[in-house]
């Protein structure tokens, strides 16, 4: 894994605040962290796994979470529910 691709996944994941939120999910410290993400420190193997399974886990409750907009949405009779604004549009 790319030591760039840790904090994406990280920013994706956690927002603004991930490098903290991070390295309590890996239970390792904080300089730890940063020593894997500058490359001082190999990045152990079973980080590769957790750090997957926090992404998996993050998308999986993002989808409940779009399927349940969605249904509220129809309940509600919205006719634009499932089309983003475009003030939203990233």
């Amino acid at each position: 894994m790319r030591n760039t691709l840790i904090q994406e996944a990280g920013e994706a994941m956690y927002g603004s605040s991930w490098r903290a939120d991070l390295a309590n999910a890996l239970r390792i410290s904080h300089e730890k962290l940063d020593r894997m993400i500058s490359g001082e420190e190999v990045i152990a193997i079973e980080y590769y796994g957790d750090i997957l399974a926090y992404c998996i886990g993050k998308i999986q409750r993002m989808e409940e979470i779009a399927r349940e907009i969605r249904q509220a949405s129809r309940r509600e009779h919205c006719p634009k529910a499932y089309a983003p604004s475009r003030r939203f549009i990233p």
